[in-house]
């Protein structure tokens, strides 16, 4: 999820784990999960809350798809027409 935080004087988005409600500090530390079928993304931890969504939201493992969180959001400002540098672990691409 994207939360506002001030930080001097100004609104500043952040992104907490949809599943332990904890700020993302490292997206190399976090990936966006969801349904292979579509449907809502969730930006989650590694390891500990995606292993909790998984539990939660699958009847089998096959059901969800992940994707780095860093590559997640390079792509996701592609797709709206922001120009952003692609994330090292991309250039191989």
């Amino acid at each position: 999820m994207i939360r506002i935080e001030r930080h001097d004087g100004r609104a500043c988005p952040f992104l907490y784990c949809d599943q332990c409600g904890e700020k993302i500090r490292d997206t190399g530390a976090a990936v966006a999960a969801w349904r292979a079928w579509g449907g809502l993304v969730s930006v989650l931890h590694k390891r500990q809350c995606l292993a909790q969504f998984e539990r939660e939201w699958c009847e089998e493992p096959w059901e969800i798809c992940t994707e780095e969180l860093d590559a997640h959001l390079y792509y996701l400002a592609n797709n709206h027409g922001v120009k952003a540098e692609r994330p090292k672990r991309l250039e191989w691409e």
